[in-house]
């Protein structure tokens, strides 16, 4: 699939993309998303783009029948495809003791193609899994205790969202959405909308018409983002971005007690 538009989505964090999907459809308002507290192991990473690998898995012992060969059939699943792939895992256990997410399977799945993983499981080993995977979990777990792979490859529920093998996802800090990458134009569309909304909402602050900005935007080649430069913690560069105009069209300065800008 467009791995071009995948790769523009992940200039968007997630609640940005659930704002945008709500204007397409009222159905987002209350589906689609993760809606259950969960663990971010890397909250300042860029937002991850795939499609999902599913799985269900079990942090004690049951009794389900499941052939020898599961994990490597498993991994030849997950292996499938040639595009960006986050892992969607499902622990029939509510109450996670165990976790099936460590540095092993962090390395393993990361060579296989994954982003991560959004599980409602637990999650371990969080000082040595690769650079730049993330992990969206409900817990933490030292153990592995009794987890076990069941099945793969079908609808899970996870975070309270129902998401089927080789759904879209994004996913970020804030949680995950999932939806079809069949409106990914149309998103587009959306969220530009958005931030045509807000120039509006900037222009009568002052005191302008609302259309003011409309001018600079008509052709859709804007962009609405949050720029943070961390504080200045050494006096060798105490400048680091000497005087210089903004390319953009408006830079709004917001001010906090923390240090930085």
């Amino acid at each position: 699939m467009k791995n071009n538009q995948l790769s523009k989505l992940i200039k968007f964090d997630t609640p940005t993309i659930c704002n945008g999907l709500e204007l397409i459809n009222s159905k987002y308002k209350l589906r689609g998303y993760s809606k259950d507290k969960f663990f971010c192991l890397n909250p300042k990473i860029k937002p991850m783009v795939g499609y999902a690998k599913t799985a269900k898995i079990s942090s004690v012992k049951h009794n389900i029948k499941t052939k020898s060969s599961i994990r490597i059939d498993y991994y030849e699943y997950v292996n499938e495809g040639n595009f960006p792939k986050i892992s969607v895992v499902q622990d029939q256990y509510k109450n996670p003791i165990g976790s099936f997410w460590g540095e092993v399977n962090a390395n393993i799945h990361k060579k296989l193609g994954c982003l991560g993983v959004v599980t409602n499981g637990s999650v371990r080993d969080l000082d040595v899994i690769p650079k730049n995977f993330q992990f969206l979990s409900k817990t933490l777990s030292p153990s592995h205790a009794e987890v076990s792979l069941i099945e793969f490859g079908l609808k899970v529920n996870v975070m309270g969202m129902e998401i089927e093998d080789n759904d879209l996802i994004h996913a970020d800090v804030h949680g995950a959405v999932t939806f079809s990458d069949k409106i990914i134009d149309e998103l587009f569309v959306a969220i530009n909308s958005l931030g045509i909304d807000v120039l509006k909402i900037i222009a009568l602050l002052l005191n302008k018409d609302s259309n003011f900005f409309e001018p600079w935007v008509a052709k859709g080649n804007s962009l609405l983002r949050l720029i943070h430069y961390p504080p200045v913690t050494s006096e060798a560069n105490n400048l680091r971005a000497r005087a210089h105009e903004d390319i953009n069209l408006i830079t709004l300065l917001v001010g906090a007690e923390e240090s930085g800008l």
